[in-house]
């Protein structure tokens, strides 16, 4: 039985892309050293992966999906004949760009399907180029030939790449122009004889006739003149048109097995040609548990008897891009770690599950018998009785605030005195390498707790006198005490665990650690009662509580797929109304409990969202509910198309919501037009993911467009989302042009 996977991280075991990537952009590296690190990296997961009978070559400099869009020419005419190299200019999409002679705006960012990943959007304009680019493509097809295995080239196929774009031009022509450029990249690659994977999870949601027609058309002229091609679909199953796709001059379809709850009666009823390969994703790329062998070996009997051995590779249900590298060099409790299984120990889980189906009796096998007793044990793990009766005995009014938003709003402006277009941050500020370096030694105990809190005090300070100086309204403490907004959170929580290296790509340089939630949640100890009400000390107005929401910490760990979502749910959300009980004790005025993934795991299809979203709102709602009316809540989303999903928005019953919207071009506006009359909101006025600085005059005419839409008296003034990842000059030079637009307009008003 031969294997494979159908993506593979490319941050590198130990962030090595992320640390390349940073010191270019410094001026550290030249160009030259980055492209070598990155055939390097290349050549080494290429290593990683000798063990599979087919490797896909899908590593991307920032982005596999603004790398595709860049490679079939969907590039800005003007950035194509700019003086800068086109690495750079391709780092420009991605992060903007500034200069005296050039001022790049990046192109939006979005989350890829129901994943932590982000994206960069594709924009196709009457100014877009068309032009062919085969830089990185190159790059992928040095590294096939200097090995000798099998592999594959992996691009974003066109009806995801057309469905994901954001686009003015819709006409034939420009289809025309792109599947005539995905033609041209085909021929590149298929000259040097190795398989194409192109990419199309865009077919697993809900598909009209119009988009399957689009669809077929896109196809039917690439395999007019190309066959060599296998179409790898993921995150659930192409139930709207596998029927269709079957019948396509394929060499291969990949089909998700894991997330996909129909691809097997789909195959059942439909059967499968016998002249194609199956990529059978049958082991999960997106959590980081270990795999079922009992289950698995059943679903792979299955498949057998309708594909034989010479067409059939089992692999993953997706990119590996989303687990952590291995779970090698991690010292967790054996119970959780013997469960465990990151993206090595999935390559070996498919040989696993390959040799034992090669075998006469697979239960006799210890690889079977140790899975089976280590899940078995697993699944009466860390539950605590008294956890789940407190669950139990909630009543409505643990869900609700005492009065309704219209009566709240009065008095919390009687209490805070804030002028018109009131301005503050998000929460985080820039985490500077002294900051890193501090928590390192604290962490390797080479410092004291005392040495590292007068540290911390000490930034903290500094950061309430900048924003003071700048002229902010609403102030916060920075965040310095946080390595993460969720890893920093499950560290106060029994039932979760952090690691030590299980570091996942967020995009471009930014990689995370997801937590594990693995038992019945409560909290620990007071998580940010200490920093704030010493930041409040500090200062005359306001500083806001910063808190993550429970539907967050779940969507941004990796959490136990045997659990029911709305118990964990519920679990967190009253740890954390343990923490804003304390707060609200404290004389806390302002308390913000980010929502930032509200919308990451929403199921793919529509018919699926009211069930998610009901425990979504509902465990925000318990988290919130027992806030005094005069104590303002406020919560903060990103990267989420609101038109339809406004009811649940509303139904978080907050009274500030602070989002995203800069980055997006204000796209979201008009859906929250009905939001706005009767709650408070701020849409992001500048991008803060980009390193360029904006002007007063730019963050000006933003403001003029949102008051296009939202009443002035309930309009708040602030960035896209947090300044973590910035310099201290961009953070402050952007919010002082933000405060001065934003005061030149009260003034006028």
């Amino acid at each position: 039985m031969r294997i494979s996977v159908t993506g593979f991280p490319r941050i590198g075991k130990n962030r090595e892309w992320k640390k390349s990537l940073e010191s270019y952009w410094k001026g550290e590296i030249s160009r030259e050293q980055l492209v070598q690190n990155a055939l390097d990296l290349q050549k080494e997961h290429y290593r990683f992966m000798e063990q599979l009978d087919s490797i896909p070559l899908d590593f991307a400099f920032y982005d596999h999906v603004l790398e595709t869009a860049w490679t079939v020419g969907i590039v800005p005419r003007d950035i194509n004949r700019s003086s800068l190299h086109p690495i750079d200019q391709y780092f420009a999409l991605a992060r903007g760009y500034q200069s005296k002679e050039l001022d790049i705006k990046p192109w939006p960012m979005k989350k890829w399907f129901f994943t932590n990943y982000h994206y960069v959007v594709p924009k196709i304009t009457s100014d877009t180029s068309f032009e062919v680019n085969t830089f990185f493509l190159e790059q992928k097809l040095a590294i096939s030939r200097a090995f000798s295995k099998p592999s594959r080239v992996v691009l974003v196929g066109p009806y995801t790449l057309w469905k994901l774009r954001k686009s003015e031009r819709d006409d034939e022509e420009v289809k025309d122009l792109l599947i005539g450029n995905y033609l041209s990249v085909l021929n590149t690659v298929q000259s040097e004889d190795i398989l194409i994977q192109l990419d199309e999870p865009a077919l697993v949601l809900t598909m009209t006739e119009q988009d399957k027609a689009l669809f077929l058309d896109m196809y039917k002229k690439l395999l007019a003149q190309k066959k060599d091609i296998l179409l790898q679909t993921y995150f659930g199953d192409i139930r709207d048109i596998y029927r269709e796709v079957i019948q396509l001059p394929l060499t291969g379809i990949g089909l998700d097995f894991v997330d996909g709850k129909q691809s097997l009666s789909l195959l059942k009823e439909y059967g499968f040609p016998s002249d194609k390969l199956l990529f059978a994703g049958i082991v999960s790329g997106r959590n980081i548990w270990k795999t079922d062998y009992r289950e698995a070996l059943s679903l792979v009997k299955d498949l057998h008897s309708f594909v034989s051995d010479d067409k059939l590779l089992l692999s993953t249900s997706c990119s590996l891009l989303h687990v952590p590298y291995t779970c090698e060099g991690e010292s967790l409790p054996p119970e959780i770690q013997r469960v465990l299984a990151f993206g090595l120990e999935k390559i070996s889980e498919l040989s696993d599950i390959a040799f034992l189906f090669s075998c006469v009796d697979p239960e006799k096998e210890k690889l079977w018998q140790d899975n089976q007793r280590y899940l078995q044990e697993f699944s009466r793990f860390s539950e605590k009785k008294e956890v789940r009766e407190r669950v139990a005995s909630l009543t409505p009014s643990h869900f609700h605030r005492e009065l309704p938003v219209e009566k709240r709003l009065p008095l919390q402006r009687q209490h805070l005195k804030l002028p018109l277009f009131p301005t503050t941050t998000i929460g985080s500020f820039p985490q500077t390498s002294a900051l890193r370096q501090l928590r390192r030694r604290y962490n390797e105990k080479e410092c004291s707790h005392e040495e590292y809190k007068r540290e911390l005090q000490d930034m903290i300070k500094n950061c309430i006198r900048e924003q003071e100086s700048l002229g902010l309204d609403v102030l916060v403490h920075g965040e310095f005490e946080r390595n993460d907004m969720v890893e920093y959170f499950a560290s106060y929580l029994d039932g979760c665990l952090t690691t030590k290296n299980g570091w996942v790509q967020s995009y471009g340089s930014r990689a995370t650690k997801p937590p594990i939630i693995y038992g019945d949640i409560t909290r620990i100890q007071a998580m940010t009662v200490e920093w704030i009400t010493y930041a409040q000390s500090l200062t005359q107005k306001p500083v806001k509580a910063i808190l993550t929401g429970p539907i967050t910490i779940i969507n941004w760990s990796f959490c136990r797929e045997d659990r029911d979502l709305q118990e964990t749910a519920y679990q967190i959300a009253l740890a954390i109304r343990n923490e804003i009980e304390e707060l609200q004790r404290a004389g806390i005025s302002i308390i913000q409990l980010d929502e930032a993934a509200l919308r990451e795991k929403l199921p793919l299809r529509k018919e699926e969202w009211k069930a998610y979203l009901d425990i979504a709102t509902s465990a925000f709602r318990l988290a919130t509910g027992g806030i005094k009316s005069e104590v303002q809540l406020h919560t903060h989303m990103c990267y989420s198309e609101f038109s339809d999903i406004a009811d649940a928005i509303e139904a978080l019953d907050a009274d500030v919501l602070t989002i995203e919207a800069s980055r997006s071009e204000f796209s979201v506006l008009e859906s929250l037009r009905d939001y706005s009359q009767k709650r408070d909101i701020g849409p992001g006025v500048y991008d803060i993911h980009s390193p360029r600085i904006p002007s007063v005059e730019e963050i000006r005419r933003g403001i003029e467009q949102l008051l296009r839409v939202i009443p002035s008296e309930h309009l708040w003034i602030n960035p896209d989302c947090g300044l973590k990842t910035r310099t201290p000059q961009e953070a402050l030079e952007s919010l002082a042009n933000m405060v001065k637009a934003a005061q030149e307009l009260r003034s006028q008003w």
